[in-house]
């Protein structure tokens, strides 16, 4: 759900929650459509180089911009391309929209490159 989500649309998706069921915006929908479609092979993050999905994975954590420049060393401006580049990668346009398509960020993003002990022991990051 985004900021900009209509009061039936809010009512809808909880209702889909209390039945037990997932609910996606329709952005994502569309991602997923487009990718059975298009025949994708379903890992939307393999677009992603490791430094993005680093910085994704501190975005998930609800880190900004500033506090992800000090913890890599990386200018605020450098962690702004990232953000833009995996939204435009991932067809997203928000953090929403990015934790929809990402909802168990520990168990492939972390795994993928190794990075969970460094994680882990980042006493910022937890």
């Amino acid at each position: 759900m985004s900021k900009q989500s209509n009061s039936d649309e809010l009512l809808k998706a909880v209702n889909t929650v209390i039945e037990g069921k997932k609910n996606i915006s329709s952005d994502v929908a569309q991602i997923l459509v487009e990718d059975v479609i298009h025949g994708r092979d379903g890992d939307l993050f393999a677009k992603l180089t490791d430094r993005e999905i680093e910085i994704m994975g501190y975005l998930l954590k609800g880190l900004g911009c500033r506090e992800i420049s000090k913890i890599t060393k990386l200018h605020t401006s450098t962690i702004g391309t990232h953000k833009s580049r995996i939204y435009e990668k991932l067809g997203t346009h928000n953090i929403v929209a990015l934790k929809e398509l990402v909802p168990f960020p520990d168990f492939f993003i972390w795994a993928r490159l190794d990075l969970y002990s460094r994680f882990i022991n980042d006493k910022t990051f937890i």
